[in-house]
């Protein structure tokens, strides 16, 4: 699979908690998808996330009522969250955005907030154990709303199809 770069590598959609199963099983069935890794829990971002990385397909729901996640649930429902644009090099990918007026969402140190779910799970290892031999890179940057959608920048690497 390698990298999907200046392509929409994935969409990610937003449930509640307790709607994630179902959501999960209506779209293995309109789209047939099989291999799904989670749910995972995120504690440091507060999510639960499901994600079949060969489709594109992503889903999350807060762990709690606080947070971006939370929030945005808040305002807009159940439903489309995110997109994200695979790109070659994130550090190059951010400096060209930035160059183009467009900024990312910043860290507690003014930095761009890269989000590594290859690390991140409850051993300290992969952030889903099913991803070992899957999956190489997977980090991303949330930049500031565009055009009136969440949009991240990813570089992504997958093995295999």
């Amino acid at each position: 699979m390698g990298k999907r770069t200046n392509v929409i590598d994935h969409v990610v959609f937003i449930y509640r908690k307790e709607n994630l199963d179902a959501a999960q099983a209506e779209l293995s069935a309109a789209l047939g998808i099989t291999d799904w890794d989670g749910p995972t829990e995120f504690e440091r971002f507060g999510i639960i996330q499901v994600q079949s990385v060969s489709a594109g397909v992503e889903l999350l729901a807060p762990t709690g009522d606080h947070g971006f996640i939370a929030d945005h649930l808040k305002e807009h429902g159940e439903g489309f969250f995110a997109l994200i644009y695979g790109v070659e090099n994130l550090d190059k990918a951010v400096r060209e955005t930035r160059a183009r007026g467009i900024e990312p969402v910043l860290d507690g140190d003014g930095s761009p907030l890269v989000i590594d779910s290859m690390v991140g799970g409850a051993d300290g290892g992969l952030a889903h154990p099913t991803w070992a031999g899957k999956v190489t890179v997977y980090k991303e940057v949330p930049l500031q709303p565009v055009a009136g959608l969440n949009l991240y920048l990813g570089e992504i690497e997958a093995v295999g199809n």
